[in-house]
């Protein structure tokens, strides 16, 4: 089910098939779950809860690098699906670090989607034309409301920036940050043994449920906003 639908109150709730897909990782012997999708993690609360390995929270290590890497920066324009907004992951994981998270205003966000999902967008595998055209005019946007750190915080848009780590428009300039990029690096050092932007069920002494438990869990939560944290 598309996450962003859901989130808008148009579609059918995807928790249950996320996690599906996660306990067949868990099954299968993996050792960590990284989620490349930006939306997704609006869903994760419940399924991590019923799992025994980590999930990565995209959201967490993305705000986590920004504190680091940009100490003197607390406005982030963040560029994503209209459920990734709707569900506040991003504002709740800046907010949570002193950074306040600066969107296109409507018009301008509407671009941002068409950029995406449109018939001639990132999605629809193109990557030059409209769909560079409205992310540009979203990205003056917020480059007009003076930040200077964007979020390419839907997993295609970095495909209409290829390469680039800045980004320049009318005079202003900004750094552009890929949260998958920071999820693969966030992997790796997992991998090598470091701390990790996640908790397991096993920590929190939460069993895991069975899927009749997590379908019961949906069917409350149907009208309810998921959040992450």
């Amino acid at each position: 089910p598309d996450r962003t639908d859901y989130l808008m109150g148009k579609g059918i709730d995807p928790t249950l098939a996320l996690y599906a897909t996660c306990k067949k990782l868990e099954d299968s012997g993996a050792d960590v779950i990284a989620i490349p999708c930006n939306t997704a993690h609006a869903f994760l609360a419940p399924i991590e809860a019923r799992l025994r390995i980590p999930i990565v929270n995209m959201m967490n290590a993305t705000a986590d690098y920004l504190r680091a890497a940009f100490p003197a920066v607390d406005r982030i324009g963040v560029l994503a699906t209209d459920g990734t907004i709707a569900s506040s992951v991003y504002r709740k994981a800046l907010e949570a670090r002193g950074m306040t998270e600066i969107l296109p205003p409507p018009a301008m966000q509407a671009r941002v989607t068409n950029a995406i999902y449109g018939a001639c967008g990132v999605k629809a595998g193109f990557t030059n034309g409209e769909c560079v055209d409205d992310i540009i005019a979203a990205v003056e946007s917020l480059l007009s409301q003076h930040v200077e750190v964007i979020l390419l915080a839907c997993t295609e848009l970095p495909l209409l920036f290829p390469q680039a780590a800045t980004v320049t428009r009318n005079g202003r300039t900004a750094h552009l940050v890929d949260p998958t990029d920071v999820l693969a690096k966030c992997c790796v050092e997992f991998v090598r043994g470091n701390a990790l932007h996640a908790q397991t069920a096993a920590q929190r002494e939460e069993p895991p449920v069975e899927y009749a438990a997590l379908a019961q869990h949906n069917d409350e939560r149907q009208h309810l906003m998921p959040t992450c944290f």
